[in-house]
């Protein structure tokens, strides 16, 4: 099964598909580099304010501080998942 985004979240066990030439805009699920740390989460960009969400809301929204570097990796475009 191949799933596009818009879901708001991704299924544990899933392949995901990550495209390194896409530009990251508001709302793209992204593999982002966070002072040296990958992480996987949703993009927040509104003016000069910046964050990453991540969809479990058990975890709290990291908003980007001065001095903080964050990379985007790429942008997931699609996941698969194994049929059970």
């Amino acid at each position: 099964m191949v799933s596009t985004i818009p879901e708001r979240s991704i299924p544990p066990g899933a392949m995901l598909i990550v495209d390194r030439g896409r530009e990251a805009k508001h709302d793209d699920i992204v593999v982002a580099m966070l002072d040296g740390d990958y992480t996987l989460k949703r993009l927040y960009r509104r003016g000069t304010q910046l964050a990453l969400i991540a969809e479990n809301r058990a975890y709290p929204p990291i908003v980007l501080n001065e001095g903080q570097e964050l990379g985007i990796w790429g942008v997931v475009t699609a996941w698969i998942m194994e049929p059970q």
